[in-house]
């Protein structure tokens, strides 16, 4: 995953998003949410740069259901972690791919929080 992601020569953009997407994913299971915010962060910006709009939109759906695991974890059990979106931004960093997508109702709701 990481040689993935540091490999000069992998030009496949999507492989990179991918990987980005599970270190986040890994780091946040591991309860190192700043380092998986961080992942999350750089994936989205370069799919962002890449102009790959349906990536951009899976990687911020997964930082708002991360997001919606914590909120959920504070609830039950206290803390928390203060890394992740709250609900309201998560849904308009959503809003503001899709509005950059045609066809954004059917991929919204695919998507959907």
């Amino acid at each position: 995953m990481h040689a993935s992601l540091k490999e000069p020569v992998n030009t496949n953009s999507f492989s990179r998003l991918r990987a980005g997407r599970l270190l986040g994913r890994v780091h946040a299971a591991l309860g190192e949410h700043s380092l998986a915010v961080a992942a999350l962060d750089a994936a989205m910006e370069s799919a962002r740069s890449c102009g790959m709009l349906l990536s951009e939109a899976l990687t911020v759906r997964e930082r708002a259901r991360l997001g919606q695991q914590q909120q959920q974890a504070a609830a039950n059990h206290g803390g928390g972690s203060p890394h992740y979106w709250d609900t309201y931004t998560c849904k308009q960093r959503l809003a503001e791919v899709m509005g950059r997508m045609s066809g954004g109702a059917l991929l919204e709701r695919l998507l959907a929080l």
